[in-house]
């Protein structure tokens, strides 16, 4: 960053023993290892609905405090209830301050979306905090559109994510990766109906009637897994093992071991992390085009997207790519190459460095 001791930059992120996929990302840029940057812990979704309200204001004192030695606030919300109106109130105080600030929008709720649109005051709130800010990053084209018909008129620049490099750094990963047996499908996410958990179970079943020798790794944890365990128990489904919540080598070690990534989300997604993951490793990736997926999967060249919620679809995607070993060569192959020239840490890191310094 630019040797100047006036350029310092504060960026919000929840507490970072967290294991969300903001706190993730930020873990991996290690920007706080940077002279001039430091990590400022916000309080999450859980303690905002539990409203402690001691908490709150010692939050707001203590970024108030930490404002006279900044220059610039990069703060990190989602389009949602609870971190749109908390950062609403960081945004007031980093102008009173004078300081820049940068809104870096990662998860985006169309719901909340619309109830701004449609409320006079709402949308003057909005248009009054967030649609003063310097600048605005987001994740896809489709929420830069989205910004734009909520009145916001300044700067807007498209950013991708980053994957965890640690553990390939020192690992011969196979370019030439081929489909083993058992066939890996792998679900990395949370373990909610929304992230389409239930399609993918689905998916596995009915791939073993059809005769394929396939397991569903089914890796992190949510509000669903017992439905889901009572799911598996009450239809006598097999070869569905569930790992829990990974990281570091385990997360390498599966990924290594994987053959394709299913994620069939109908969630309000922004970017995750886990298909940069996959791509990283070579994975196809079989996902649907929600949030800023679009962007980055395209159709039949480094994965398939559908907008279908039927297992059959998804059965069918796999299976071509089973019996077509030469095309899920080229998908693995390019998927290597895309995300090692475009999702690097450092990569991402010199961007934001060179965003600040622009500002």
């Amino acid at each position: 960053m630019e040797d100047n001791k006036t350029l310092r930059v504060l960026i919000t992120i929840p507490d970072i023993k967290s294991s969300g996929g903001v706190t993730a990302l930020y873990k991996t840029l290690k920007m706080d290892h940077e002279a001039n940057c430091e990590y400022f812990n916000v309080i999450s979704g859980k303690r905002i609905k539990n409203f402690r309200f001691i908490a709150f204001i010692k939050m707001y004192v203590q970024f108030c405090l930490k404002c006279f030695r900044y220059k610039i606030i990069h703060l990190n919300p989602s389009l949602n209830r609870n971190s749109y109106y908390r950062d609403m109130i960081l945004i007031f105080i980093a102008e009173l301050m004078r300081c820049k600030v940068i809104v870096h929008w990662h998860g985006w709720m169309d719901s909340f979306e619309a109830k701004i649109g449609n409320s006079k005051i709402r949308k003057m709130l909005f248009l009054t905090t967030y649609g003063r800010v310097d600048l605005c990053i987001v994740l896809g084209t489709v929420f830069k559109e989205k910004l734009l018909k909520l009145g916001y008129k300044k700067k807007i620049l498209i950013e991708t994510n980053c994957f965890d490099d640690s553990y390939l750094k020192n690992d011969n990963l196979d370019k030439n990766r081929k489909i083993g047996n058992p066939i890996r499908l792998l679900f990395l996410s949370r373990i909610e109906k929304q992230k389409g958990i239930y399609i993918a179970i689905d998916t596995l079943s009915l791939l073993t009637k059809k005769g394929y020798n396939c397991e569903l790794i089914v890796a992190g944890t949510g509000n669903e897994i017992e439905s889901t365990m009572k799911y598996i128990n009450d239809n006598n489904l097999e070869n569905i093992i569930f790992v829990g919540y990974v990281s570091g080598i385990e997360k390498h070690k599966l990924l290594k071991d994987s053959h394709f990534l299913l994620l069939p989300s109908f969630y309000s997604e922004g970017l995750p992390l886990t298909l940069l993951e996959g791509m990283a490793y070579g994975l196809p990736i079989v996902t649907r085009p929600v949030g800023s997926i679009k962007d980055i999967i395209i159709n039949g060249e480094n994965g398939y997207l559908t907008e279908s919620m039927r297992p059959d679809d998804y059965v069918e995607i796999i299976e071509r790519l089973i019996n077509d070993k030469e095309k899920y060569k080229e998908i693995s192959q390019k998927n290597i190459l895309k995300a090692h020239s475009m999702f690097l840490p450092e990569k991402l890191k010199k961007r934001l460095i060179t965003i600040y310094n622009n500002i």
